[in-house]
């Protein structure tokens, strides 16, 4: 998650819930604007939350509370109060880390032996995001062939561009799906 939340943070638990109320993040992606979630008040989103995650309801409301200010705090989620309701929108870095979770956490393969490949030549003035790309990378279960190619047999192709866009870095990096006509994961026997 962010820098500053766990993985397994009361914040980046809600966090998870509240994206798996996005039903498609591409959609989300491409309408930012678009409400993640609506509900009557805050004790009404404490009682969504728990019943999407039952964990959830041993927490006080007043740390659900805390954990969605630290949410908004660290500019992930958007909260917005109109009387009694309460909107929650995902903002650009909310959108940008929800991205990276279903990455990380897809298991669907691609069919008939094909792959995810990110090619890169990112320049010396942008290494942050080089770094953090091959964080990415590395962390989503990519395999590195060179140092700018990699491959994962996840079906990852769609969240890895969509990401890619939104961290402005498409003219250096890019997102193919293919079939190796060669071994790339086996050692050759003459080396």
């Amino acid at each position: 998650m962010s820098k500053n939340i766990s993985s397994n943070s009361v914040p980046s638990r809600i966090f998870d819930v509240l994206l798996s109320e996005a039903d498609d993040l591409l959609f989300l992606f491409h309408h930012p604007h678009a409400v993640l979630r609506t509900v009557g008040n805050i004790e009404s989103a404490r009682n969504m939350l728990a019943r999407k995650e039952r964990n959830l309801q041993r927490i006080k409301k007043t740390e659900i509370n805390q954990a969605l200010q630290r949410l908004n705090s660290q500019k992930l989620l958007r909260i917005s109060k109109k009387g009694n309701e309460i909107y929650f929108f995902l903002t650009e870095n909310g959108i940008k880390e929800g991205l990276k979770r279903t990455i990380q956490k897809k298991k669907q393969r691609l069919a008939g032996k094909r792959r995810c490949y990110v090619s890169f030549d990112i320049p010396e003035q942008a290494s942050s995001t080089r770094w953090a790309l091959r964080k990415l990378l590395k962390d989503s279960h990519f395999k590195m062939i060179h140092l700018s190619l990699w491959s994962s047999e996840f079906d990852v192709g769609k969240e890895m561009a969509a990401l890619i866009k939104i961290m402005r870095a498409e003219t250096w990096v890019h997102v193919f799906e293919a079939r190796a006509l060669t071994s790339i994961n086996k050692k050759s026997k003459n080396s």
